[in-house]
């Protein structure tokens, strides 16, 4: 049975959800590599037969989401399925207490109050489409808690998504490197703006062009994009540090208390109602 009959047969939405999630698991970054060959071939099959199925981004997006919504359609209709579900409701996320080192202005990109004692690190791809869905997230927060909050965000551009994210991750960082905080942001989130995500990225010469549309000398520009080998090497850091405090998606995003060393992790794409309630209680929680 191809994947195509599957999705398309409308299975129950707990197996649909553990194929996604068993799919997911293949493609997160693992310590052991042993079994890499294996991965592989399991990634390279499922890809062509959404392919060939025409379900690849938003149509599988879509394909996925009607699907969901037939079978809770179908629950509600069962015997003792009367009842309306309850509604989710954002709840702040669990702390877990993990070694993170703290933003370094001098090294990293940071919006808000450099001197404030909470921060917000996080793990970002940018041809991830949860990640890309979670950007506004994030601008949002630097408005609404800039005076109290310092933010950054640390490379984890995931293998699957080949050169793409990597070359986005670069030239992000050459952003950094040539206009600072000032053009490091609009760079950005110009790129989740742009891309097509997936790996599609933003087409030929579309980081260059992102480049001047935000204020920056073009030749300077692409000569850093040549000479990355430092860039990347510092991407691979961020990355090295992100497993170390168990990173296995993107995005993740880290809360963290530089006085105490307390931190709260927030994984995924969460909406923004979840993460200011995060935000909300450690704010209290020090007055």
């Amino acid at each position: 049975m191809t994947l195509n009959t599957i999705i398309t047969a409308t299975v129950p939405v707990s197996m649909l959800a553990l194929g996604v999630a068993f799919y997911n698991d293949f493609d997160a970054p693992k310590p052991d590599q042993s079994n890499s060959v294996e991965r592989s071939e399991v990634r390279q099959i499922v890809r062509d037969e959404l392919s060939q199925a025409g379900l690849t981004g938003d149509a599988l997006d879509a394909t996925m989401e009607k699907a969901i919504v037939n079978f809770i359609k179908s629950r509600a209709t069962e015997p003792g399925n009367n009842a309306a579900p309850p509604k989710p409701t954002a709840q702040p996320q669990a702390a877990e207490n993990v070694d993170i080192d703290p933003i370094d202005p001098s090294s990293e990109p940071l919006a808000g109050n450099e001197d404030s004692r909470y921060q917000l690190i996080v793990y970002s791809d940018y041809e991830c489409p949860y990640c890309q869905r979670f950007d506004p997230t994030v601008k949002t927060v630097i408005e609404e808690y800039g005076a109290d909050l310092a933010v950054t965000m640390r490379d984890y551009p995931l293998p699957f998504h080949g050169e793409t994210a990597m070359e986005e991750a670069v030239a992000a960082q050459c952003a950094f490197q040539l206009g600072g905080n000032e053009a490091f942001w609009p760079y950005s989130h110009g790129i989740f703006d742009r891309t097509n995500s997936n790996g599609s990225g933003l087409g030929d010469g579309g980081l260059v062009e992102l480049a001047v549309d935000v204020g920056l000398e073009k030749d300077a520009f692409t000569t850093c994009l040549a000479n990355d080998e430092d860039i990347r090497a510092g991407i691979q850091e961020d990355m090295a540090s992100g497993d170390a405090i168990g990173v296995r998606g993107t995005p993740t995003s880290v809360i963290l208390d530089t006085e105490t060393g307390s931190t709260a992790m927030i994984r995924g794409a969460q909406p923004l109602s979840a993460v200011t309630s995060s935000l909300d209680n450690l704010l209290g929680s020090s007055q």
